[in-house]
């Protein structure tokens, strides 16, 4: 979960702090699919210190976008493990 959030502008910084990169990249490569995304980066610092920052900078609100995205990957990761589920399934591995 993000820990950290600073705004200022239509630059919106997320700090997730004992999360794997993982869900940063997530929401990044979702965030890029978004019109009003002019930039959006992750930077992860060193491994030992856990943290990962997410950089967004839109045309309007970002946090407003950041939601929406949250919103969007949620489903996009719902939908993954539900086809895993049933592949599973399937072929008698569950």
């Amino acid at each position: 979960m993000p820990t950290h959030l600073s705004k200022k502008d239509n630059i919106l910084e997320v700090r997730f702090v004992d999360e794997d990169v993982a869900l940063a990249d997530i929401l990044h490569h979702e965030l890029l699919k978004e019109s009003g995304i002019v930039f959006a980066a992750v930077a992860p610092t060193h491994p030992l210190l856990a943290e990962t920052t997410l950089t967004i900078r839109s045309k309007t609100e970002p946090t407003k976008i950041l939601a929406k995205t949250v919103k969007k990957a949620s489903e996009t990761i719902k939908e993954l493990l539900n086809k895993t589920e049933d592949t599973l399934k399937k072929g008698g591995l569950q």
